[in-house]
């Protein structure tokens, strides 16, 4: 018969276990929350205002809590250091765990990547901290960023492009309907490429993952025929055939 004591070889085990026995380390959650403007990729940063890396320009994150998990942490400090509330969807990219990626201790980081949504004209409002503040990821290639934050961010970046060959991801970076050239401006930005229009307008039709809404939209200027509104089919999320990137995006 089973032991329901309370006392059986597991718990005797657990009531002699010391965790001291193993070195000690930490765990945060870092995120890189991207966002296209104007044809640009974005990401938001926060500046350091103390060591480590004082000054430098780093990823959202934070510990986790002792009742929290990695996920849970990500959405709270997408919540609490972004302003944008819960309409950022935030899921789990990779975990680093370089012995001196932090100088404070051991610190293992379960990265998150998010995507904000936008018209490509404006950014969302971030919160007025004087430390937060969204910033070219076209600017900080080659530039010194807090702890490993640079790496988490080429891998997000990279992890979103190749998302985009193969699913209709690119659409979370606008809102629920948008034009075929507000889609055409995320796919440039985020593979760091200009697209020819017609080219890209064909395959992203022959796809079939969109649908027009029958509404039309004026460009600010009012130049030209309004054009077609679409919106993502609701079981249309793979592209097939796949949308693969140029070369160039690999280079």
């Amino acid at each position: 018969m089973p032991d329901v004591s309370g006392t059986g070889p597991e718990e005797s085990f657990l009531a002699a276990y010391n965790p001291a026995d193993h070195p000690p380390f930490a765990v945060t959650a870092d995120l890189a929350l991207l966002a296209v403007e104007r044809g640009e990729l974005f990401v938001l940063t926060r500046r350091r205002a103390s060591h480590p890396f004082e000054g430098r320009l780093g990823l959202p994150s934070g510990f986790l809590g002792e009742t929290e998990s990695a996920g849970e942490a990500a959405e709270r400090i997408a919540r609490e250091k972004t302003g944008l509330g819960t309409s950022v969807a935030v899921e789990q990219l990779k975990t680093y765990t370089a012995p001196d990626r932090d100088p404070r201790m051991r610190v293992v980081s379960v990265a998150h990547v998010g995507i904000a949504a936008t018209m490509n004209a404006r950014l969302p409002k971030v919160v007025a901290d004087g430390q937060t503040q969204w910033t070219r990821c076209a600017d900080l290639k080659g530039a010194e960023m807090a702890f490993d934050h640079a790496e988490i961010l080429e891998d997000a970046i990279e992890r979103i492009a190749s998302r985009m060959e193969f699913t209709l991801v690119a659409a979370r970076f606008l809102p629920e309907a948008f034009t075929l050239s507000q889609i055409r401006m995320v796919y440039a930005a985020v593979w760091g490429v200009d697209l020819d229009p017609g080219n890209f307008q064909r395959k992203i039709l022959a796809s079939g993952t969109l649908e027009e809404t029958g509404e039309r939209y004026l460009a600010s200027g009012g130049r030209g025929a309004p054009a077609k509104v679409y919106r993502p089919r609701v079981t249309g999320d793979p592209l097939r055939p796949a949308f693969l990137s140029p070369p160039l995006r690999r280079a």
